[in-house]
């Protein structure tokens, strides 16, 4: 018929044909051409404008034929225009009444929907033409009749429709997933598994539309949860509730924002895999199998369930406020499924539980900490995991970790100690085991905790844990840990610390040792772990600030012990390590090698060892350049102090380096590093043998230069180190074991400086005193310029002004009149002073009875007469003049012994400069 063109004959004799038989009998002749394969193009290009007018038949024999057609159509090549020549026809025609009563029309309008959505290039055409809305129509029909057949016929189109995963985001609408609800509601385990087939791949969707279309938009996650919730589940199989696992993993995959996490929460999906466990749980009488007639549920499934429920709750729980919400809901299903299967992903969840600081209380109420003990320690693990190593260390590792975090609370601690749990921390370090991946850090909640990315050698696989399960025992317990428990914590650092260890076990064990070295710093058992942090890594030293605080604290805390100190100095190893963290650390660090380098110099080999191997020129530099801390430098100034005191090195200390630093810090600032450094000059000027280099440093010129700043006490240092220098070393020295060497015309007016800085602003009796013989000394050293210096220091006013100080002071008031005497022997002086400049000072000396003092007086005047040919009047005119010459007339007990005094000695007074007055040795 084709050959000879008589379709397209046929198609104009329709045109012509009147009548319903000659109208049913075209249908049928285009029907039968229609079932032919090979000719469907040409069949429909000939008949296509007859089928959509048949569409509208008033005869539905004819309609129904007519859609056949059309089905058979669809392969051809226009199956958009069959498409949508179908869909307005059943649009059209349509009546849910009709469906509902005609079982041949509903299967007739199902099997033409079905087929059409199996094309997926025609998609397209069907959602443009409602095809959604009607399959809504046909599922609330089956829903309402719990008709299985009606709704399984829907969920396969929906099915249909998600073939092209791009092409997802544009199809699925709230509309489709409304269908998919309706679908849930039949009680059929065949139907819910294809439904929750279409949900998981909507919820595999990486989309945000589509993401916030499932949480947001429409009800299908409540929906699912509602199959386990309040209602009778005992009917539910282990196969619907694998594919609601896998739905629920898939839903909480991709939520970890708070509020999508809360939508979840709301939706009661905890609530519904907990009730999941539980049907996997029952006895074997209650559970069934999909595709079998027995009772004994497939155990392989149950266990892919429970695993699936973890890692939805791992999800879950990996948003903090979840933990606070849901603790008393989960704990305990998942502590069942850790005792039962030891899965990873139930042990993960648990840890981002103990994250949460007010979940911790409850989970040791409940004894989460001696269940992960048992698991720890026990032979369940190995047993359920059946000697899978890789699986046995990564589930025993998170077992750690959850200790570490409920071990913040203290009453967890000490439950732990009473089970032995540092001897049985040991056993687990001792165990020689593979490397797995490691964990992330404690501090985020994140759900994939763990990550392949370990490069380190195969060293025990637990370190890290374990030693971070030390850090927790040793912070919160520290004092309810015994010396058994102390060293074999430092016994467990030191196995933990070998060849090949990550840097997290390093600053681990480094934590450790510096909170246990607070109560326990033997040196044998500290000495091994100390040795082995520092040669695990020259690098990680230097770059990590942890370990180098935490090895300052260890170092510092083991140098406490005077036991320990001979044997850290028997080599250069701790000195070295000490500058080289002090140059390179942090403040707080710095400051603890300080003290730890105080302390060790108190040992004449500590000294012995900086000289040797040229460190001690880094520790000047740390002091003087490398730290503007004020307590560092004091600290160091200490130390350096401290290395002055051994005789054997002392010499050798002041003709180097360390001269320089404790000038530089006699220089600084602080008031406390100065007189530290002040307190060292005073040590040395005591000492025969120190004061000769300090000579050749000039000293008193240093003393005269940093002596006008500084506070009162410094001041007083300063004055009792020149006195020292210049009473006991001189030309007239009392000290026979010393070559005494005349002092420089530099030192003597170093020293005048000195004394009139002193009389100025000390108020220290001791002090003022200390002033007045150094200027008395330099009186009497006839040296060039001497007298010069005196004068331009005004030291007549400057007695006068502070005469107030130390007047009260017998002492004081001779060796003033002493001053006066020596000085006015120079006409220099004379002639740059007055009788009247001296006659204030010399009336207040003469007010407390001396006859030294009387004839020191006197003689100064009988200078000042005889060089300066003074007048009567002058010498009248004084003050002291007339309270001498009132003294010296009278007849009291004091005049007498003041003329017998001045009689007895006039040959001294013949002639200016005729003599000395004898002077105490001070």
């Amino acid at each position: 018929l084709f050959e000879i063109n008589a379709v397209h004959k046929f198609t104009n004799m329709i045109q012509h044909v009147r009548g319903a038989q000659a109208m049913w009998a075209a249908t049928l002749l285009f029907y039968y051409f229609s079932c032919d394969k090979e000719t469907e193009d040409r069949v429909y290009s000939t008949c296509s404008s007859f089928l959509q007018s048949n569409g509208t038949s008033k005869d539905p024999e004819v309609r129904l034929v007519t859609l056949y057609t059309l089905n058979n159509l669809m392969p051809c090549i226009d199956r958009q225009r069959v498409a949508e020549t179908t869909m307005r026809i059943i649009n059209a025609q349509f009546d849910v009444n009709a469906v509902q009563y005609d079982k041949t029309l509903s299967s007739t309008y199902l099997l033409i929907l079905q087929n059409m959505s199996a094309f997926s290039n025609a998609h397209a055409t069907l959602l443009s033409l409602d095809i959604i809305l009607l399959l809504r129509q046909i599922a609330s029909l089956a829903a309402k009749d719990q008709n299985a057949e009606l709704g399984l016929s829907v969920v396969k189109m929906l099915h249909s429709f998600l073939q092209i995963p791009e092409q997802i985001v544009n199809i699925v609408t709230k509309e489709f997933i409304d269908v998919l609800i309706l679908l849930l509601t039949i009680e059929e385990d065949e139907i819910r598994l294809q439904c929750l087939k279409v949900a998981s791949i909507l919820s595999c969707q990486t989309s945000p539309t589509l993401a916030n279309l499932l949480l947001v938009d429409s009800k299908l996650i409540p929906s699912v949860s509602s199959l386990f919730i309040n209602k009778n589940n005992s009917n539910i199989a282990l196969v619907v509730c694998r594919d609601v696992a896998k739905f629920f993993l898939n839903v909480t995959m991709q939520q970890h924002s708070v509020a999508n996490t809360l939508l979840i929460y709301e939706s009661k999906v905890p609530e519904a895999m907990i009730q999941i466990l539980r049907i996997v749980d029952r006895p074997k009488s209650a559970g069934r199998s999909l595709f079998t007639t027995t009772m004994n549920p497939n155990m392989a499934i149950a266990m892919a369930i429970k695993r699936l429920v973890m890692k939805a709750l791992l999800n879950i729980l990996s948003v903090k406020p979840m933990c606070v919400k849901l603790v008393e809901l989960v704990a305990a299903p998942i502590l069942k499924v850790l005792s039962e299967h030891h899965d990873i992903g139930a042990a993960q969840a648990l840890f981002n539980i103990t994250c949460v600081q007010e979940c911790r209380e409850q989970l040791v109420d409940q004894g989460v900490h001696l269940q992960m003990m048992d698991f720890l320690t026990g032979n369940t693990v190995a047993a359920v995991l059946k000697a899978d190593t890789a699986a046995i260390n990564a589930v025993k590792a998170v077992y750690l970790q959850i200790l570490v975090q409920v071990a913040s609370l203290k009453k967890c601690v000490l439950g732990l100690l009473e089970i032995d749990v540092i001897d049985k921390l040991r056993a687990l370090i001792e165990v020689p085991a593979p490397v797995v991946p490691t964990h992330s850090s404690q501090k985020g909640y994140a759900a994939a905790m763990y990550n392949s990315n370990n490069n380190h050698p195969a060293v025990s696989l637990l370190a890290v844990d374990v030693t971070l399960m030390l850090l927790a025992i040793v912070a919160y317990a520290s004092e309810e840990l015994s010396q058994k428990d102390r060293s074999t914590i430092v016994t467990i650092l030191k196995m933990a610390c070998v060849k090949g260890s990550s840097t997290a076990v390093i600053e681990n064990c480094s934590s450790v040792l510096k909170c246990i070295s607070c109560k326990f710093c033997e040196y044998d058992y500290l000495h091994p772990v100390v040795k082995g942090i520092l040669e695990l890594s020259t690098s990680t030293i230097s770059e990590s600030d942890e370990v180098m605080d935490s090895l300052s604290t260890v170092l510092y805390n083991m140098t406490c012990r005077a036991e320990n100190l001979p044997q850290m100095l028997q080599d250069a190893q701790y000195v070295n390590i000490m500058i080289r963290i002090m140059r390179k650390g942090k403040l707080e660090v710095q400051e603890n090698i300080a003290h730890a380098m105080r302390t060790l110099c108190c040992e004449y080999r500590c000294t012995d060892i900086l000289i040797k191997t040229d460190i001690l020129s880094d520790l000047i530099v740390i002091a003087l350049l490398r730290t503007s801390s004020e307590e560092i430098k004091k600290v160091c100034s200490e130390a350096f102090y401290n290395m002055f005191c051994h005789d054997k090195t002392r010499l050798q200390l002041l003709k180097g380096d360390l001269w320089w630093a404790v000038m530089r810090l006699c220089r600084q600032d602080s008031n406390e590093v100065r007189t530290i450094s002040a307190r060292a000059l005073y040590n040395f000027s005591c000492d025969a043998t120190t004061v000769e280099p300090l000579r050749k440093h000039h000293i008193l010129s240093f003393i005269k230069d940093i002596c006008t700043s500084g506070g009162e006490d410094f001041l007083s240092k300063c004055l009792s180190a020149a006195h020292n220098i210049i009473r006991q070393f001189g030309p007239d020295s009392s000290d026979t074991t010393v070559n005494s060497v005349a002092f420089e015309a530099h030192e003597v007016i170093a020293s005048i400086h000195i004394g009139q800085e002193g009389l100025s602003r000390c108020t220290n009796l001791v002090s003022l005193r200390n002033a007045i013989v150094l200027l008395l000394k330099c009186s009497q050293n006839k040296v060039d310029g001497m007298v010069h210096e005196f004068i331009n220091v005004e030291i007549v006013d400057v007695l006068n002004h502070s005469k107030s100080k130390w007047c009260g002071d017998k002492t004081c008031c001779l060796y003033v009149s002493r001053i006066l005497f020596e000085l006015s022997k120079s006409s220099i002086f004379t002639k740059a002073n007055t009788l009247s400049d001296l006659d204030p000072v010399c009336y207040l000396l003469l007010k407390e009875f001396s006859s030294e003092v009387y004839e020191n007086i006197a003689a100064a005047f009988l200078q000042f007469v005889v060089a300066e040919n003074i007048v009567h009047s002058q010498i009248l005119g004084t003050e002291t003049w007339s309270k001498m010459l009132f003294d010296v007339l009278s007849n009291e007990p004091k005049a007498i012994a003041i003329r017998a005094a001045v009689n007895g000695d006039t040959s001294k007074l013949a002639h200016r400069g005729g003599g000395t007055i004898k002077t105490a040795t001070y």
